[in-house]
């Protein structure tokens, strides 16, 4: 394995374990939590994923198959382990399901496909088990009668186990695209939750109020999609486009959530519904959010335009108007659910007085307003980042 392949496989576990904090955090959301997920997963990482569809092989039935078979492995797998978070302890449940995970499935491997592991294999999986077994045995979690987290966590080690080697078969064997089969699998997920979800309508709009922190962490990560969409293009633009990105990208999100911390610390509102009339109050703050907004966007002189300008263009040179067509709708949707936050906060009136006068945190409106300037200024001046990212072409 290669130091960037390590990189890799490391950066992937920090950010399976930052999404299985995220949903401990939700609790006992279910099914409901499992299909809001699902659906903003489905939509922000469409573009690529159509990319991908009208390029890959003819996929006939047994395609289809498998990736509808991945779709309900995948639901067992997640509403077990939301139900395994909402029973028992994260240092409980999430060891147990990713370390019987990956030992079922190599078992699985050896019994299916006649696989044999080295030496060096097998002492990682038995450092995995001996790992899985300190961090339960060390938290007290198996001695406190926590047995239905117990029994949720093997659960979900049984659907990792599960939708690994099926797959392993769907990947290797047929040669489905693994980014398609990913995104087909959380379309099936989304759809076979949907009657439930719209059944329980009141509960979604609630957990959507509530946690919506934590589903929009998924949409943070789903960006990564732009990325992976400019090396897919494979022009000159559009691999120039997806690097500056990265940095355009990462700079006015920075700010976003910058502005939230700052809105929490001065009013500790974290609804939507109180931002109304708060650009009065908060001035600077707003200021900040509103051009972070503007970038996330794409509208110029933001940052955001030049790198989605770029993906644009390199649409164009791949002669791929799909791809043209969802950068346009992925940046109307980022415009769906950020233009209402800066409208109520400019254009509305307070529903309600706040108790004492909101002052701005300076400490906090230093780094924001730092922030938001230089993601104006990327849009101004780019060619720094955009010569940055030219140095890797050949």
């Amino acid at each position: 394995m290669t130091l960037f392949a390590l990189v890799l496989v490391l950066l992937a576990a920090v950010l399976h374990a930052t999404w299985n904090l995220l949903a401990k955090r939700v609790g006992d959301g279910g099914a409901v939590f499992v299909w809001l997920f699902g659906l903003c997963s489905f939509v922000l990482y469409a573009p690529l994923a159509v990319v991908v569809l009208f390029s890959a092989p003819h996929l006939g039935p047994v395609e289809y198959l498998f990736m509808f078979g991945s779709g309900v492995l995948h639901l067992g797998y997640f509403v077990l382990l939301q139900r395994g978070y909402a029973v028992g302890d994260l240092s409980l449940v999430y060891p147990l399901a990713r370390g019987t995970g990956p030992l079922l499935a190599t078992a699985a491997a050896i019994v299916l496909f006649g696989e044999r592991p080295s030496l060096l294999v097998f002492i990682g999986i038995g450092l995995i088990t001996a790992g899985v077994f300190v961090l339960t045995s060390e938290s007290g979690s198996l001695r406190t009668g926590l047995g239905a987290g117990v029994i949720y966590g093997l659960l979900t080690g049984v659907f990792i186990a599960a939708y690994t080697i099926w797959d392993k078969q769907a990947v290797s064997g047929l040669l489905i695209p693994p980014l398609l089969q990913s995104w087909a699998t959380v379309l099936v997920t989304t759809l076979l939750l949907t009657p439930i979800a719209m059944g329980r309508s009141k509960e979604a709009r609630a957990l959507w109020r509530v946690h919506k922190p934590e589903i929009l962490g998924v949409a943070v990560l789903s960006q990564l999609s732009y990325i992976l969409l400019g090396a897919a293009l494979l022009t000159p633009s559009g691999i120039v486009g997806g690097i500056a990105h990265v940095t355009n990208h990462a700079v006015s999100k920075i700010t976003l959530f910058l502005c939230a911390g700052s809105i929490y610390v001065s009013t500790h509102k974290t609804d939507v519904s109180q931002m109304s009339g708060l650009a009065r109050q908060m001035p600077w703050t707003m200021a900040a959010f509103a051009m972070a907004t503007v970038s996330l966007i794409g509208i110029p002189p933001a940052s955001g335009f030049v790198s989605k300008w770029y993906l644009a263009v390199g649409s164009v040179e791949r002669g791929s108007l799909w791809t043209l067509g969802v950068l346009l709708v992925s940046s109307l949707l980022s415009a769906a659910y950020l233009v209402p936050i800066v409208y109520r906060a400019y254009f509305e009136k307070p529903e309600e007085v706040h108790h004492g006068a909101v002052v701005e945190v300076p400490w906090m409106v230093v780094p924001l307003m730092t922030t938001a300037v230089v993601s104006l200024l990327l849009g101004l001046y780019p060619d720094p980042v955009l010569n940055l990212a030219r140095s890797v072409l050949p």
